[in-house]
């Protein structure tokens, strides 16, 4: 990928500004196949993503955090942190193919595409995974809402071998059992899968009827219209069992828990990010006009009214409507850094500039690792015995579980999940032969 850089135009503010001519590029070249910028701003999102599940699983998962009161109601904000990753995924995955679409360019190699989803989830996950189980003993043994629930080493081969292949999240006896946060890849892996299909309806649609518009929003359309259905229906069948509670609807051991958990379930806060990147695919191929300054602004205000709203829900106890201002807000936020990104103006946004700070920009390249080890890793300090009772011992707590984190995940990120990565691509650099001494 490339990085598409500032040009110090001191007019690109008042003047509408320039987008990739579609002509002029090498992507648009008989044979060769459609090529994305490096959206700035990206990373940095997905590191902040990243923290912010963190922090929520501090407060929510400790035994007296409820008795703290600020801080419980602050950290309620960031639950549905999540739905950033996947509206992410949404927007990554599926812009080269909605952009080939555009640009009538061939598609990406299938091939290529799923070696490489597939080296980025696996390598690492599995390393992460055996250790926790095995070495830490902090991996969920039981469902999280059995009576018996229990953390330590999982011995049962079903269960084992459910972990193993990230298939937990789909059976109801082994739902949140291993790594709890684990079970969002395999809604991810889910999504990977049918990526191409819909990559390939719309290529076969633009091919055979002409180039229209409206065909790249449709996949992102689709998938918010199949989560927004799920999700009710899911509410809808809840309601009619007697004695079910909202903690069991998420987390116990039955089939509107795993449906909750699907991509099924979440394909709205997928398609959120489809939907983004269907706008930027359109702009880069000509298709749109890029946004004058002013429509951003006016989206910056749209950001903090979906903010707002999403306090506001949490305050009320609606837990529906925080996923669904998330989901659009982090897509609007895409939107914003992709076109100051292929307009060159991202170095003047203060919100980009921050979002790629080194630091910033690290932890969104060991955002997974991150994912993965803070609950174990917060599992095992509780088993030491921390407890979160007030200010002191939560930052105590906080600050232990970051730490901790933060070191294992730049081992795992460096030692297996970069390499697997590189491997996927085919990014290996061949070895320079040896000179001769003759």
């Amino acid at each position: 990928m490339t990085t598409l850089g500032h040009e110090g135009d001191p007019t690109a503010s008042r003047a509408r500004p320039p987008v990739p001519d579609p002509s002029r590029s090498p992507s648009s070249s008989p044979g060769s196949v459609a090529t994305t910028p490096r959206v700035l701003g990206l990373d940095g999102m997905r590191g902040l993503g990243a923290l912010s599940v963190i922090l929520y699983h501090v407060v929510d998962s400790t035994w007296d955090a409820r008795a703290i009161g600020v801080a419980y109601s602050l950290s309620r904000a960031l639950s549905d942190a999540i739905t950033v990753f996947f509206a992410l995924s949404g927007f990554l995955i599926m812009l080269p193919f909605l952009l080939a679409a555009a640009q009538s360019v061939p598609l990406q190699s299938i091939g290529r595409y799923y070696r490489t989803r597939a080296m980025r989830i696996f390598p690492g996950y599995l390393v992460i995974f055996l250790v926790v189980n095995f070495v830490l003993g902090a991996a969920n043994v039981q469902n999280v809402r059995n009576p018996d629930f229990a953390v330590g080493t999982i011995t049962d081969p079903a269960t084992l071998l459910a972990n193993l292949t990230l298939t937990q999240s789909i059976f109801p006896a082994t739902l949140s059992t291993g790594i709890l946060p684990a079970w969002s890849l395999t809604t991810e892996l889910g999504f990977y899968l049918v990526v191409p299909l819909l990559a390939l309806g719309v290529v076969r649609f633009m091919r055979r009827r002409g180039p229209r518009l409206l065909v790249l929003f449709a996949p992102g359309a689709l998938f918010v219209l199949i989560g927004t259905i799920t999700r009710a229906g899911i509410a809808i069948g809840h309601l009619s069992v007697e004695g079910a509670d909202l903690a069991d609807l998420n987390w116990g051991s039955n089939w509107f828990a795993v449906l909750m958990r699907s991509t099924l379930a979440q394909a709205d806060a997928f398609g959120y990010g489809m939907l983004a990147a269907a706008t930027i695919a359109a702009i880069m191929s000509g298709k749109l006009r890029a946004p004058r300054r002013r429509t951003s602004v006016i989206l910056c205000g749209a950001i903090a009214v979906l903010i707002a709203a999403s306090l506001v829900a949490m305050k009320a106890d609606i837990p529906a409507v925080s996923p669904i201002c998330i989901g659009l807000g982090t897509a609007i936020v895409m939107y914003l850094c992709a076109v100051e990104t292929i307009t060159h103006r991202a170095a003047d946004n203060p919100l980009i500039r921050t979002l790629e700070q080194p630091v910033v920009r690290y932890l969104g390249s060991i955002s997974m690792s991150l994912y993965l080890w803070h609950m174990p890793i917060l599992q095992w300090l509780a088993g030491l015995g921390l407890i979160v009772d007030s200010y002191p011992s939560l930052l105590l707590v906080l600050g232990m579980t970051i730490g901790i984190t933060v070191t294992l995940s730049v081992i795992t990120y460096h030692l297996v999940e970069k390499p697997a990565l590189e491997l996927g691509r085919g990014g290996r650099r061949p070895r320079r032969r040896r000179r001769s001494l003759s």
